[in-house]
């Protein structure tokens, strides 16, 4: 099954939209399997549930409104959901989300008869479940005496008894699902009749009746506990793929044991008018989502912070907080690609603090928020320069606790992190503004975090020769100043930092990017090297400034934006600019247009003066 699995994941991968929805439906089917295997309620099978839910809710989207077939997959959906809320003890946005895929699934008439009665068993305990929860209200007494219970917990429970009581009325319920729905429907009928008392005070309420309720609610549980796992009343959902062949099976070949009941004594109640459908508000929850992951900051800014050394003092519950609405957020409609992003993060912060070494599992958070990043990566990539460190130090982090199954299939970079500690050392004396405009748009593009040093922006930091020694320990490096024919930086205040006392620094760090002087380029190239550079990208001789600028931008969009080794990010710049039809990069500033223009960019003067050197 686990190679079978691997690969559904891996057809996946050569997939795009709509067409991944076969596969994703197999995959989800697949995963629900095995978890059913593994027992409802079992802490090993909940990976797989997990991702069973990711893989059905990715294909849900891809359905349309009118769909058929949508109705099967909201029904599948809802009872997965359903699961992990009520036998791992889920969040509340998993029953809401459950609720509403399942009213939306009933509503669809091509809809079999055996998914119909799952469905609906299914939908009625997660109503059962929410208008019995009001009874752990810390504030049930001050209802009870005051206004009384929330109307809408007497409307659940009612639409659950409704619920039975068509299951029960039909004739095709077997003997087992019968049995749990009857004690079902005493529970709802219980509860619904305490709960109709309370409106008129305390001194109205129905103490047998809440008595009687809690009875068949401990008749209930007992039912449950008799069974394996902790799933209770939900069957074993039918696959997808062949839900109609098993409607038109003999009752007997079933997945439940079926035998003749006599005709009921008096006839069925009469059903009661249907509230209409509890349809979770998809918008307010994306609110609380933002609100929860960013309160007034910007989200990027925010997600990039939880990435930090600091995550690791979320709190738990808000981390689970996260996941929770992030998997209804995009599993509805009017989702986008930074909810899947907030998604991925949500999963890996809850993976980071396990301590059973399940998140590494396959279907494990790990995993999971990979999927989650690359359906993230499809738009935010191209379109949403402030998500591109976060999707970068998202798929860094993965790689290394999953050295086993990257995020991404690519060799290690030294550039695996650029926006933590990236420094750029711009227009030091105040006497090239270009370099300072051009390090600006550079740093907002792909590196938003990193320093700045240098004269003229608000946000730079003078560029003094301590300083810079002190920023020689950083995974990037790029230096747009002036270099005497020695090799020296030429710095603030008339300062300058020489070779010597840069290759005595012995630094950590990863890769320098040189400015295109001309000059003193060797030496100081060869004191970064010396110094402890892993990688100096460097100039065999002088390009005229903007051509330099658009070259360095081009360099950065493929180290930082492609996640590229600095060789194959030299190598790609120098194709690039060779190649007379070149395509417009989508996050290039305007100000690089007029030079993306130029004719002489195909020239070999220019773009073979880029070059990388390593030690």
């Amino acid at each position: 099954m686990t190679d079978s699995l691997d690969g559904h994941r891996a057809k996946l991968a050569r997939l795009t939209g709509p067409a991944r929805t076969r596969t994703l439906l197999e995959l989800g089917q697949k995963l629900a399997d095995v978890y059913w295997r593994q027992g409802p309620g079992q802490p090993a099978g909940l990976p797989y549930l997990n991702e069973a839910i990711a893989a059905i809710g990715e294909a849900y989207g891809y359905f349309a409104s009118d769909d058929a077939w949508r109705g099967q997959v909201a029904s599948q959906l809802g009872w997965l959901h359903g699961v992990r809320f009520l036998a791992h003890a889920g969040p509340e946005p998993d029953r809401d989300a459950g609720v509403a895929l399942l009213e939306e699934a009933l509503a669809f008439p091509q809809l079999s008869p055996v998914i119909q009665d799952m469905s609906r068993i299914a939908l009625g305990q997660l109503y059962l479940a929410r208008a019995t929860r009001v009874l752990q209200s810390p504030q049930i007494a001050a209802m009870l005496i005051g206004p009384g219970l929330p109307p809408q917990a007497l409307a659940d429970a009612e639409r659950a008894a409704e619920l039975f009581r068509t299951i029960l009325a039909r004739p095709s319920a077997g003997a087992e699902a019968v049995e749990a729905v009857k004690a079902s429907l005493a529970v709802a009928e219980a509860f619904r009749d305490a709960m109709a008392s309370v409106p008129g005070g305390a001194a109205g309420f129905n103490i047998g009746g809440m008595i009687q309720a809690m009875q068949a609610l401990q008749d209930l549980q007992r039912l449950q506990n008799s069974r394996s796992g902790r799933g209770g009343a939900f069957p074993a959902m039918r696959s997808l793929f062949d839900a109609d062949a098993m409607s038109r099976l003999d009752p007997l070949d079933r997945p439940v044991a079926v035998v003749d009941a006599p005709a009921p004594s008096e006839p069925p109640p009469a059903p009661t008018a249907q509230p209409d459908p509890i349809v979770p508000d998809q918008a307010a929850l994306r609110r609380e989502l933002h609100v929860l992951v960013a309160a007034d900051r910007d989200v990027f800014a925010a997600l990039a912070a939880a990435l930090g050394p600091d995550g690791r003092d979320l709190a738990v519950d808000a981390i689970d907080d996260m996941v929770a609405l992030a998997v209804v957020t995009t599993a509805g409609t009017g989702g986008d690609d930074t909810d899947q992003l907030m998604l991925a993060v949500a999963l890996y912060l809850r993976g980071r603090q396990d301590a059973g070494g399940w998140a590494l599992e396959p279907g494990g958070d790990f995993e999971l928020a990979g999927a989650a990043l690359a359906r993230a990566e499809r738009t935010l990539r191209a379109t949403t320069a402030e998500a591109v460190p976060v999707l970068n130090r998202l798929a860094a982090l993965l790689d290394r606790a999953r050295p086993a199954g990257h995020s991404r299939s690519r060799q290690p970079s030294i550039n695996d992190d650029p926006w933590m500690g990236t420094v750029f050392v711009a227009n030091p004396r105040g006497d090239r503004p270009a370099a300072s405009s051009d390090a600006v748009l550079v740093l907002r593009a792909f590196y938003p975090a990193a320093r700045l040093l240098g004269a003229g922006p608000a946000e730079a930091t003078p560029a003094r020769p301590q300083t810079v020694v002190a920023a020689l320990h950083t995974p990037l490096l790029q230096l747009s100043c002036a270099v005497t024919p020695a090799g020296a930086l030429k710095l603030a205040e008339g300062t300058e930092l020489t070779p010597d006392r840069i290759r005595t620094a012995r630094t950590a760090g990863g890769l320098a990017v040189l400015p295109p002087t001309g000059v003193g380029l060797t030496a100081l190239g060869d004191a970064l090297l010396t110094a402890g550079f892993r990688g100096v990208v460097t100039w065999k001789r002088v390009v005229p400034s903007r051509i330099a600028a658009l070259m360095l931008f081009m360099l950065h969009q493929a180290l930082a934006g492609d996640r590229l080794d600095p060789a194959a990010a030299v190598a790609h710049v120098r194709d690039w600019m060779r190649d007379p039809r070149r395509p417009r990069p989508a996050r290039l500033p305007d100000e690089y247009a007029p030079t993306l223009a130029c004719r002489e960019l195909v020239d070999e003067a220019y773009w073979g003066a880029l070059v990388f050197r390593d030690r």
